[in-house]
C-alpha cells in the first residue's frame, strides 16, 4: 500500500506493508459435491483455509496442520477414510483428493480442525 501525501509545495510517498492477523477460523473454500460414489475418492478435493478476524487468507500459515472428521453420520458405521489431514501453505489446506466415504446416506457432516 502506498500512502501519497501532497501539499502545494511537498509531496510525502509512505510505503507500508499491511499483513493479514493471528488465524481465527477455518473457513471451507471447496465443500464436498452434493452427490458422489460411494467407495470412490470425493472430488474436487476438499479445501480449506485460514482466516483472520477481517477474513483475510493467514497466508504466513505453513506447516501447521488441518484433519477433517465425521461429526454426524446418518448411518450406523459408516466410515470416512483416506487422507485426512492437510499441512497449510500459505493459509490454505488441500485434502488430497483421497478422502472416502464408505456407506451411502443423507445429512453427513464434516469437522475441520487445527
Amino acid at each position: 500500500v502506498v500512502l501519497i501525501f501532497s501539499h502545494a509545495v511537498l509531496t510525502i510517498s509512505i510505503h507500508v506493508q499491511v499483513s493479514a492477523g493471528e488465524a481465527v477460523r477455518i473457513k471451507i473454500v471447496q465443500q464436498p459435491p452434493l452427490s458422489f460414489v460411494v467407495g470412490a475418492s470425493i472430488t474436487p478435493a476438499l479445501c480449506i483455509q485460514l482466516e483472520d478476524a477481517y477474513g483475510n487468507v493467514a497466508a504466513g500459515t505453513n506447516h501447521s496442520s488441518a484433519s477433517v472428521a465425521m461429526s454426524t453420520s446418518p448411518v450406523l458405521g459408516a466410515l470416512l477414510s483416506g487422507d485426512l489431514s492437510s499441512t497449510f501453505v500459505n493459509g490454505v489446506g488441500v485434502f488430497g483428493g483421497s478422502i472416502v466415504l464408505g456407506h451411502s446416506g443423507f445429512g453427513y457432516r464434516l469437522v475441520f480442525t487445527s
